[in-house]
């Protein structure tokens, strides 16, 4: 099995990674399996013309398998808010396979539902180490980071390398005008919004986050027609609830930002958007794209 990135690629989504400029040969080699830690266990590590790969053992059948058949039963956990066993479910699945992004992404989202913050956060990055172009990761961690004052810089570069690679998923365009409204900066976060709502008419968190804009500079007609415009177009009342509501752990009251489900990326047979989240996400679906997502807002 192997698994391979160009290095810029690493740099750009994963903060850790600037420690790996200006290495090379035996240098960059100890740096990177010391950064992918577990991740690299068993594989040998080369660099080539900027391209990082990772040769490992191939994953017995069995395992694949039975990876596959315990995946859905932590979807269906999580679901009925059994988080803890979900999570060990997660787990399990990723020792049979390590390849399962999507169990990492679903696994964050557990933790993060239990409290468990700093954890969520390192697998995370587990799959942004060796999938750096995971645009889902990127969002979910860079609305992470978003509610942390300090950390706002890099919550921006996160979430604004997804839209570089995933240019045409609203919910990431909606995300960033989000971030960019909660950091004063209005004439490009209404463009985010925008941008979203053409990409996808119906996704009613970008109106109202426009409408956010057009409050806040007092402009009362205009932030009128962009909640009438969400009421009329959104596909159904949930919808219009998600992007008004405030859910609990919120703790600003500028703006909203969109965090999305992490699903199974390449098995679409898999359940999905199943999860409740109670506590931190409520969950939305982008009815042009069909794209799960989750919107957590800071009203």
């Amino acid at each position: 099995m192997t698994v391979s990135f160009p290095i810029d690629d690493l740099r750009k989504s994963v903060p850790e990674a600037s420690t790996l400029d200006g290495l090379t040969g035996d240098e960059l080699i100890t740096a990177l399996r010391r950064m992918l830690g577990k991740l690299a266990d068993g594989a040998n590590i080369t660099v080539d013309a900027g391209i990082v790969t990772l040769d490992f053992d191939e994953i017995p059948s069995t395992r694949i398998a039975e990876a596959e058949r315990l995946y859905p039963k932590a979807v269906t956990r999580a679901a009925k808010g059994e988080f803890p066993k979900a999570a060990s479910i997660y787990r399990r699945v990723l020792e049979l396979d390590p390849t399962r992004q999507d169990a990492r992404r679903e696994l964050a989202m557990v933790l993060f539902e239990v409290g468990k913050a700093d954890d969520a956060v390192d697998t995370l990055l587990d799959v942004l180490k060796t999938e750096p172009r995971d645009s889902q990761a990127l969002v979910i961690l860079g609305n992470h980071y978003a509610r942390q004052d300090s950390h706002r810089d890099t919550a921006l570069k996160l979430i604004q390398r997804a839209c570089e690679l995933t240019p045409d998923d609203a919910t990431v365009h909606n995300s960033l005008g989000g971030l960019l409204l909660e950091g004063d900066e209005p004439d490009q976060a209404i463009e985010e919004f925008n941008h979203a709502i053409r990409l996808d008419p119906k996704l009613a968190n970008a109106y109202y986050g426009r409408s956010m804009v057009e409050m806040n500079a007092q402009r009362w007609s205009e932030a009128r027609d962009s909640l009438q415009a969400m009421f009329e177009t959104a596909t159904s009342r949930k919808a219009v609830c998600a992007a008004c509501s405030k859910p609990h752990g919120t703790t600003t009251s500028k703006s909203p930002t969109s965090l999305p489900t992490t699903g199974r990326a390449n098995r679409s047979r898999h359940p999905r958007n199943s999860r409740p989240w109670p506590k931190l996400l409520q969950a939305s679906r982008s009815p042009s794209t069909g794209n799960s997502s989750v919107a957590l807002y800071a009203l």
